[in-house]
């Protein structure tokens, strides 16, 4: 005659536990969601991008904004046009109270070497400015241009809103 032995305890226990366990696959995942929660987090915007040219002078107020916003505010107001690589972007805040055009774009660069072309017409006028990373980084990030080289408003009688 063969007799059965009872099954261990702990086994039992184990398996009631098992039972008892939350699922841990998608599904479950997508339970434990609430329902009107993103699934990523959204981009951040900039807090701050207050920029104003006037005579060659700038006066911003930029404050956690990445700097490729910065840089095509500053091209949208002034016509230059600024070649800076695609990565890094990084956040910047700055205060500017009427400062020459050459030094507001070196306050708002945070890291780099910085170059100005000018126009052959007008040795005063810069028409681009190239923003060259300072580290010896061997990575070739693409390019971006910011501006279309037009001044916004030229040939308009003064006070005439630009569009």
């Amino acid at each position: 005659m063969v007799r059965r032995r009872p099954a261990p305890f702990g086994a039992l226990v184990f398996s009631l536990a098992l039972s008892q366990a939350p699922a841990t696959g998608p599904e479950a995942r997508a339970q434990t969601r609430q329902p009107n929660a993103p699934l990523s987090s959204p981009a951040r915007k900039s807090a701050l991008l207050e920029i104003r040219v006037a005579d060659g002078r700038v006066t911003a107020d930029i404050a956690d904004c990445p700097l490729h916003e910065a840089l095509a505010g500053l091209a949208e107001r002034t016509g230059i046009i600024f070649e800076v690589r695609s990565e890094p972007n990084p956040y910047i805040s700055v205060h500017l109270r009427d400062v020459p055009m050459e030094e507001a774009i070196g306050r708002i660069v945070p890291d780099g070497n910085i170059l100005f072309l000018y126009d052959g017409a007008d040795p005063a006028r810069i028409v681009l400015v190239r923003i060259l990373s300072s580290g010896g980084t061997a990575v070739q990030p693409g390019l971006l241009y910011f501006g279309t080289g037009r001044v916004p408003g030229a040939g308009r009688p003064a006070g005439t809103a630009v569009p």
